[in-house]
């Protein structure tokens, strides 16, 4: 089954997601090389469509993700510091603010103009900009609050202390962010409920540096994050946003790299299920907690997602404006084939988290099964421009190039990807652009040497993700009965993996009968309309 996706939908999707990604081509980061777009053919796509949707609830405040002057190996690095700013983002619910990714991060001040010129194009009335620094005997957090209107700043408090200070300076900005930008209404239960949600303030920092880890590509990280979760719980039991972030953690481990046994699998899935039940007694009105309510269900009920999308859709009944639940809903839509109701809550995502890597590398992972291939770069281009340490996004633009024939650039996306943590896709990725080169040889040697480094590899039952990219590797030289096995063995069989079987690179084994007992034993029950 192909999935058509209508193009005026499509379009919508990445509506909001794309001014500024054309900015200038350098280097972000150190030994990330200046990025290369693909190159866009066809018809140029009307400029008006990237203005930002106009939304029912007007935000106050746009925060772009604060970013750290220090090296990924310090634990105060840039990953921490997005995460430190998404806890002042919730915080901060009552003035409805947006995240505002802006091509390259934001180290320097921005000029008076660029301020205006952002204010005029989001619709803001305000934008917060904030850095962590290393200072004598700890870190320093600086923050700006310009308003838009003539490009002033407001407010620029210096922050200095110790990592476990961050809890305490959340409560300073959110006030002070606050007071400047417009007071809310009185606060409501509802309203209460997205405080920081524990007086531990190690606890806090632990909870940050897990959510910092789920994000990370990088081999192991989920396990490292489920650490830290737990680190964060034994502080504080009653800390909901932990037992929800250690349920998300756990489904990620399975999800992706697998355990090692079906024993240890059904433990962790039960130690989840107990987790998430936790959060959701703790803090009913969070809207992290049923996301992660949400994400528990798509692995426990894996061809039903009845459960899960009721989970996601309270998620967005609770915080309307969070953008990690649309994003969440839509993903979940589209490993049930409702095509169109995805695009409109990626479309949501990105009005709230405007030019979210995840969501447009979502959107172009959208298009590259629909064999959109031009408009898939697009998606992706903008997310490296926004991000460029993204390592996914680097990844499924390897993917989209090979379709192009593009095998220079995709040999390098791939690369790039792996450096950046995607072990497992940039691996894939550099196989199947030496197998398009015709270096059968290497791609050989190299699929074989990752498929047997792979803890899974000698499971009988690996996870989804794993036998996805492997049998791809395996698909594209040819070996069709491997790649199969490793489609076979893949638990669970459900909605996650019927849609891995709509990957282009497995057309090729559309004919086989093993393919289609594969489609019917893992076509999801619901449409998810």
């Amino acid at each position: 089954m192909i999935m058509r996706i209508p193009r005026a939908a499509l379009t919508l999707a990445i509506s909001v997601a794309v001014t500024g990604a054309a900015s200038r081509v350098v280097a972000q980061y150190p030994n990330v090389p200046p990025p290369v777009p693909c190159q866009d053919r066809g018809a140029e796509w009307d400029a008006a469509v990237f203005d930002p949707i106009v939304s029912s609830h007007p935000p106050r405040v746009a925060v772009v993700p604060f970013r750290s002057s220090l090296s990924d190996a310090d634990s105060a690095n840039t990953a921490l510091a997005m995460a430190f700013a998404g806890r002042v983002v919730e915080r901060l619910a009552p003035l409805h603010p947006v995240l505002l990714w802006s091509p390259g991060p934001e180290l320097v001040a921005p000029s008076a103009s660029e301020i205006v010129a952002l204010g005029k194009l989001n619709h803001v009335p305000y934008l917060l900009f904030g850095r962590l620094d290393a200072a004598t005997h700890g870190i320093t957090v600086t923050v700006r609050l310009f308003e838009t209107a003539h490009g002033q700043l407001v407010w620029n408090p210096v922050l200095t202390g110790a990592l476990s200070d961050l809890l305490a300076f959340e409560e300073v900005l959110v006030r002070g962010v606050s007071d400047h930008a417009g007071t809310a209404p009185a606060t409501s239960a509802r309203d209460a409920s997205r405080a920081s949600g524990t007086v531990s303030s190690v606890g806090y920092l632990r909870y940050l540096r897990g959510v910092a880890d789920l994000a990370n590509d990088t081999r192991g990280s989920e396990q490292q994050a489920e650490q830290e979760f737990q680190g964060a719980i034994q502080l504080d039991s009653a800390y909901a946003a932990a037992w929800a972030g250690f349920a998300l953690s756990t489904v990620a481990q399975i999800r992706r790299e697998g355990l090692a046994s079906p024993n240890a699998t059904s433990a962790a899935t039960d130690r989840a299920v107990s987790a998430v039940r936790r959060a959701v007694r703790l803090a009913p009105q969070s809207a992290d907690v049923w996301i992660a309510r949400g994400a528990v269900f798509e692995l426990v009920e894996p061809r039903e997602y009845t459960r899960a999308l009721a989970s996601y859709r309270k998620a967005i009944d609770v915080s309307p404006w969070n953008a990690d639940a649309h994003r969440k809903l839509g993903e979940a839509l589209i490993e049930l084939g409702a095509t169109d109701a995805a695009i409109e809550q990626f479309h949501l995502a990105l009005s709230e988290d405007r030019g979210d890597p995840a969501t447009l590398v979502a959107v172009g992972a959208l298009h590259l099964r629909a064999r959109r291939y031009h408009d898939a770069c697009r998606a992706l281009n903008a997310a490296i421009a926004n991000e460029p340490r993204f390592a996914e996004a680097y990844a499924e633009r390897a993917f989209v190039r090979l379709h192009l024939k593009d095998l220079r650039s995709a040999y390098g996306d791939a690369e790039t990807s792996m450096r950046l943590g995607a072990w497992l896709t940039g691996a894939v990725g550099q196989v199947m652009a030496e197998a398009d080169a015709r270096d059968t040889a290497g791609s050989r040697q190299h699929i074989a040497a990752l498929a047997s480094d792979h803890p899974a590899n000698g499971a009988d039952h690996p996870s989804v993700w794993v036998s996805h990219y492997l049998a791809a590797g395996y698909a594209v030289l040819g070996k069709d009965d491997r790649a199969l096995d490793l489609l076979s063995r893949a638990l669970p069989r459900g909605a996650d993996l019927w849609l891995a079987l709509q990957d282009p690179v497995f057309d090729r084994l559309r004919g086989h009968p093993r393919y289609a007992t594969l489609i019917g034993d893992s076509r999801p029950f619901a449409t998810g309309n």
